[in-house]
C-alpha cells in the first residue's frame, strides 16, 4: 500500500497539530492540511497581537 501525497487533519487545535505532529514522526512526507474557521493570527492580518486562547 502507498502512502498519499496529502492528508487533511479536520481541526488546528491541539488535537489536530497531535495528529500532525504524529503523521510526521511516522514519516509522512506529504501535504498536511489542517483548515480552520477561527481568525487569523495577527502575524497574518495587520491587527492587534491574537490573544483567544486556544480551542
Amino acid at each position: 500500500m502507498t502512502s498519499p501525497d496529502g492528508i487533511p487533519v479536520v481541526g488546528a487545535s491541539a488535537a489536530g497539530l497531535s495528529t500532525a505532529e504524529a503523521l510526521r514522526r511516522l514519516g509522512h512526507q506529504g501535504r498536511l492540511t489542517l483548515p480552520d474557521a477561527g481568525p487569523l493570527p495577527a502575524a497574518c492580518s495587520g491587527a492587534a497581537p491574537w490573544s483567544s486562547p486556544p480551542a
